[in-house]
Formats: structure tokens, C-alpha cells, sequence
């Protein structure tokens, strides 16, 4: 019995289809999956072809066990624990897909974790309260950094979006008299449409001011070429001046901080808002979509927090208003 479409074809056309080089496997799952964003796709690319490129060309019954176990503490040495885990979880996606159309092929990677291999625990990295760093943060900003990436920090702060997410921004993902902005190419890869709240409009008036432009990018390069792609060299400066570290994606994890711990915002709008998968509840998938008029309440609520907290002296100590509860 023919199982798969592979082997329907392969039947049909009289020949054995022959197992691919981990090379051809590779562009051949990210052929199936076309909702992976382009930047995930090249990640992938450079992973492979910088910690793997001794298997490209190999076919892939050609590997077993023992190559992923020797790769995975040679990496876990050479290039850190993040990098081992990536590659193996990258080429165990890999060998799923391929062993779907090769009955016979044998997945080292699953056999792998059979055997007792195990990815190393990463955690996340997390943040101090935001009342405690956020002033920090806004000293270290002050501390010779330019007035493109000082708009940036602000930029992700008010909105929640990654540093490639905030950079990538045009005037033409702007649309200024619905108060609405688009962001295209997003790590899940799907779009993401968020309010523009008071902050975040005298942002992009700021920006607006410096370029003079009417299109272009909202956060340009120098010279106005392309977007400003510096935003990691300024971070040990504004750490500096902070006396506390400082990354990017440190404002993602304040924004959904005071969302979560301080506002107790529901779950399922905080996650349309920074564009996480819903969560997987049976209740949650018969509610309706989250309105614009209720994102944009939540996302003032949260800014107008962030902001405060922001202030040295404000209301870094201070209780939540009446009415800043549970919605």
C-alpha cells in the first residue's frame, strides 16, 4: 500500500524517489511552510551554512545519532547553548518533514532524545520591576545616545514591538488620520496592526520633524539610506549611564509587565498586542476578536503607566489609580 504522496508519485512514475541532501530537505520545508517571515528563513540559512556546512550536501540517511550527539556538545562548547539547541531543533524540523515521504529514513534526532539527549534549559531573559529600571533606563538614554535611537527605546516602550519590528517602520505603515499603524514583517510572520496611542504619536511627530520627510523610513540610517540598523551598538552606553543593563528587548518584557502584573490585563489582549499566539482555550476560541477601540483603550492604559512609572520621582512608587484594576 502506497502510504505517501511521494511514494504515489514515485510509483507513477515507474522510480524511487531518492532521499535528498540535507541541503535540498531544507529548502524543501521551507517550501511547505510559506507563513515562515523571510527574516526567519535567513536565520535559518546562516545557521545551517555556518555550524552544520560540513552536512549540506550529505544525504540524509547518511547522518545518525552519533553526528547529532558530537555536534550538539561541540557547539554547546564552540558557539554556546543557544546556537546547539537552534541546530538541533532546526534539523529535527527537518527530518519530521522528510521522514513523511521516506518510510525507511530514520531520524537522528529523535533518536537522539531516545536515547537521552537533551536540549539545554534556556531561560529567558528577564527584567527588574519596571519602577525600578525604567528611570535608569531614561538616564542611560541621556547619556550621549542620538536622538533617532533615544526614539527608538521610546518606540518600543510604548508599543511592545522588537527592535527589527520598531526599525523597519515606513510613513507608509503609518495611517495618521485613523491613528493606526501596520507592522509587515513580523518573527511569527504574520502582520500585525496596532493603535497609536498619544506617546507614540509625538514620536513620530519628533520623527517627522528631523526627516522632513513624507515617506522613507521613520527611523532612517545615516544618510537617510535604509533603516537604522545601529540600535546594538548604543546599548552598553545607555547600560552605562542606567547603571543597569539594557537590551532592546527589554522594553517587550516592560511593556507586557506593567500589562499583565501591574493593569491585569486579560491574557488573550495582551497577546494581540505584542502579536504572541492566542492561547489555546476552548473558551477563548468561541469569544469574538478584541475591537479596535478596545485595543487602543488597553494600549493607552499600558503607555500612560509606562510612562509614569518612566518619571524619577513620579509614580515609580506610587498605587495604581482607581479604575487601573482588572478590566
Amino acid at each position: 500500500m502506497l502510504r505517501t504522496v511521494a511514494e504515489w508519485r514515485a510509483n507513477a512514475e515507474g522510480s524511487v524517489p531518492p532521499v535528498p541532501a540535507l541541503r535540498h530537505a531544507f529548502e524543501g520545508y521551507l517550501r511547505s511552510r510559506p507563513a515562515v517571515a523571510a527574516k526567519t528563513r535567513s536565520q535559518y540559512r546562516r545557521l545551517l551554512e555556518r555550524h552544520a556546512p560540513q552536512w549540506l550536501d550529505r544525504r540524509l540517511d547518511e547522518l545518525c545519532r552519533a553526528d547529532v550527539e558530537r555536534r550538539f556538545l561541540t557547539l554547546s562548547d564552540d558557539a554556546g547553548l543557544t546556537v546547539a539547541n537552534s541546530l538541533v531543533k532546526l534539523l529535527g524540523a527537518v527530518y519530521r518533514a522528510a521522514c513523511a515521504d521516506h518510510d525507511d529514513l530514520r531520524d537522528p534526532v529523535a533518536e537522539w532524545r531516545m536515547a537521552g539527549g537533551k536540549l539545554h534549559r534556556a531561560p529567558r531573559r528577564t527584567i527588574a520591576p519596571p519602577a525600578e529600571v525604567l528611570p535608569r533606563w531614561c538616564r542611560g538614554l541621556e547619556a550621549g545616545v542620538p536622538e533617532v535611537m533615544r526614539d527608538m527605546v521610546w518606540m518600543g516602550l510604548f508599543t511592545g514591538l522588537r527592535v527589527s519590528e520598531v526599525s523597519g517602520l515606513k510613513w507608509e505603515d503609518i495611517d495618521e488620520s485613523q491613528r493606526w499603524l501596520r507592522v509587515k514583517e513580523t518573527k511569527s510572520g504574520r502582520p500585525l496592526e496596532l493603535p497609536v496611542n498619544r506617546q507614540v504619536r509625538e514620536v513620530l511627530e519628533r520623527r517627522r520633524a528631523a526627516s522632513g520627510a513624507d515617506d522613507g523610513w521613520v527611523f532612517p540610517g545615516p544618510g537617510g539610506r535604509g533603516p537604522y540598523k545601529r540600535a546594538g551598538d548604543w546599548y552598553p552606553r545607555i547600560s552605562q549611564g542606567a547603571g543597569t543593563k539594557f537590551w532592546f528587548h527589554a522594553c517587550r518584557n516592560c511593556f507586557i509587565t506593567v500589562a499583565v502584573r501591574d493593569l491585569m490585563l486579560p491574557e488573550s489582549l495582551v497577546k494581540r498586542l505584542v502579536n504572541h499566539a492566542p492561547p489555546d482555550d476552548v473558551t477563548e476560541g468561541y469569544a469574538a476578536e478584541w475591537t479596535r477601540e478596545e485595543l487602543r483603550e488597553a494600549s493607552q492604559r499600558i503607555v500612560d503607566r509606562v510612562e509614569a512609572l518612566a518619571e524619577p520621582g513620579g509614580l515609580a512608587a506610587a498605587p495604581l489609580r482607581e479604575g487601573d484594576g482588572t478590566r
